[in-house]
């Protein structure tokens, strides 16, 4: 399956589990009250990044900003 469609699903999946049971044990606690990114989106690249073996912040970003 190509990347784009997996990370696709994994948003709505994430979406869906944060909207529901997530939202208030994994909120992030900042004064920034308009962040450029959700909280849905920032655990589905963490999560894509661990599916494909990357297990640093620094190695995930780097994936990320390459272009997936």
């Amino acid at each position: 399956m190509r990347k784009d469609i997996k990370l696709i699903e994994l948003y709505c999946t994430v979406c869906r589990y944060y909207d529901n049971l997530l939202a208030a044990q994994a909120q992030r606690m900042s004064n920034n009250y308009h962040p450029v990114f959700t909280d849905a989106e920032c655990l589905t690249i963490y999560l894509f990044g661990l599916s494909h073996p990357l297990f640093t912040v620094k190695a995930i970003y780097n994936f990320i900003r390459s272009g997936v």
